[in-house]
C-alpha cells in the first residue's frame, strides 16, 4: 500500500512541476491546486496525496509555503536565478 502511495505522490509531483514550467506564476492554497490544477486528470487525487507532492517539491527548493493573515496557506513556485 505504500509503494501505490509513492507512486501516486510522485504522479501528482510530476504533475505540479508540469503545471509550474507552464504556468510559472502560479500560486494557490492546497484545496485550489487539489481541485483546479488537476481538473484535466479527474476528481480521483485526494488531498493528502496532493499534500504529499506539494511536502517533496518544498524539501526539493521547487516550491514555497506562505501563511497568510487568515491562516490559509499559499503555495508557490521558488524563482530560479536565470528562470
Amino acid at each position: 500500500m505504500a509503494g501505490e502511495r509513492d507512486a501516486a505522490v510522485e504522479t501528482v509531483v510530476a504533475g505540479l512541476q508540469h503545471y509550474l514550467a507552464a504556468h510559472p506564476e502560479a500560486a494557490d492554497t492546497l484545496e485550489n491546486i487539489g481541485d483546479w490544477w488537476f481538473t484535466a486528470c479527474g476528481s480521483g487525487i485526494d488531498k493528502e496525496t496532493v499534500a504529499l507532492a506539494l511536502e517533496r517539491l518544498i524539501e526539493a527548493g521547487r516550491l514555497s509555503k506562505e501563511r497568510l493573515a487568515d491562516g490559509r496557506v499559499l503555495f508557490r513556485a521558488v524563482k530560479r536565478n536565470g528562470a
